[in-house]
């Protein structure tokens, strides 16, 4: 079973699924959350202590994606992989366990570890088992499986009002899903590492070969990074402090949840059919320009009413998810082999510290400039930068990878 690359791609999709719905827990019920830690749900405090949560775990997503994506080049992509989601797991089963938030802010860190790994390896993994003919349509499908986690969580949000609840659910769904990888961790996935030099000197000898690639790959990542994430983070409490309703804005924030999840994976599953017909480095340019365009009604509208928050944030994330589907794609066709999963780390997550500074500083803006749309649109520019440098982008050549069958 374990030793088909379909079956190491399934498990791939359902890692990335895992990691969307341990992400989204906390921005979703960030108000329950807070004053878990807090016992207020004022603006201000929601500000800070979320502010706090979310770059401790954009920091821990860093660490993981890098320092993980490097020992998984030297010592094996599926155990690593499944190492990595036992951690988040595991993580997230304890938060409503703690009582300060610190403690909190630790263990979103240790999640972010996890998940940062998860998200780099399994798209390392899913891309060398997967022939040229099916990868671009596969990895914008495993690009969608983070959306489908944040669909499964914005649903159990309009359901069920405790977030300690819907913690524990997602965990004990997913455990199994660790020990099925190391059942397969001598399957033809194991064999991808067969041929590699275990000297991390090596590494870093070899990654200098290829500098411009990770920079190219790291920028454009990361300039739709800051932006997708600014909104991610953010969106739900903004609609919450306009249109409160009845529910305190709860079934707004859940529906905006899903118009992100839906709108990702409509865009995610574009991404490979667009990029075989115009091919990729056009492609990014479409979700930039996409995503600017998008932008504009919703952060340039004085008090944007309800359904149309909901509409513009669902265009919104359609490029959002046709950005990540092709990064997907694109990012590790440019690397060799041996240095590929550190190589995806390094442009998956070098823009992600920024992103941390970012998610973290809207919550200051927001005071400063006395409104979160003000303080979301200063964090679209980053769109402008990337839309620059896909001009020095080129198409990858065929991926170098051992053929699988």
């Amino acid at each position: 079973m374990f030793k088909r690359p379909t079956s190491i791609f399934v498990l791939c999709w359902l890692s990335g699924l895992a990691s969307g719905s341990v992400a989204t827990l906390v921005p979703l019920y960030l108000p329950s959350v807070v004053q878990t830690y807090t016992g207020t749900t004022d603006v201000a405090t929601v500000g800070h202590v979320g502010s706090f949560l979310q770059a401790a775990f954009l920091l821990g997503w860093v660490t993981g994606g890098i320092l993980l994506g490097a020992v998984a080049d030297r010592r094996g992509r599926s155990i690593t992989l499944a190492a990595s989601l036992l951690l988040a797991c595991v993580a997230t089963a304890l938060l409503p366990s703690v009582t300060t938030a610190m403690l909190a802010y630790a263990l979103r860190f240790i999640t972010g570890i996890g998940v940062g790994s998860v998200m780099v390896l399994s798209t390392t993994l899913a891309a060398e088992v997967l022939s040229d003919a099916r990868r671009p349509w596969l990895m914008g499908v495993l690009a969608n499986s983070y959306a489908v986690g944040i669909i499964a969580t914005g649903i159990a949000q309009t359901k069920i009002a405790e977030w300690q609840t819907v913690a524990y659910a997602i965990t004990g769904s997913v455990v199994l899903v660790p020990l099925f990888m190391l059942a397969g961790k001598r399957s033809v996935a194991a064999r991808l590492d067969a041929d590699v030099e275990p000297s991390f000197g090596a590494l870093v000898r070899d990654l200098r070969t290829q500098r411009r690639e990770l920079i190219i790959g790291s920028t454009l990542f990361g300039c739709i990074l800051i932006c997708l994430w600014a909104a991610f983070s953010w969106l739900p409490s903004w609609a919450t402090a306009l249109h409160p309703g009845v529910d305190g804005g709860m079934g707004l924030r859940g529906k905006i949840m899903i118009a992100l999840g839906l709108g990702g994976i409509v865009g995610s599953l574009l991404s490979g059919p667009l990029a075989m017909r115009i091919g990729r480095v056009r492609t990014i340019v479409v979700c930039y320009v996409g995503a600017i365009i998008a932008s504009l009604p919703l952060y340039t509208t004085d008090v944007p009413s309800a359904t149309m928050m909901t509409v513009s944030i669902a265009v919104l994330a359609i490029f959002f998810g046709m950005a990540q589907g092709l990064m997907a794609l694109y990012i590790p066709e440019l690397f060799a082999h041996h240095i590929r999963a550190t190589s995806v780390g390094i442009c998956f997550n070098i823009g992600r510290i920024l992103t941390a500074g970012a998610v973290l500083n809207i919550g200051v803006l927001v005071a400063a400039f006395g409104g979160y749309r003000e303080a979301l649109l200063v964090f679209t520019l980053p769109l402008l930068v990337g839309l620059v440098v896909t001009r020095f982008a080129h198409e990858p050549k065929p991926l170098s990878t051992p053929v699988l069958t």
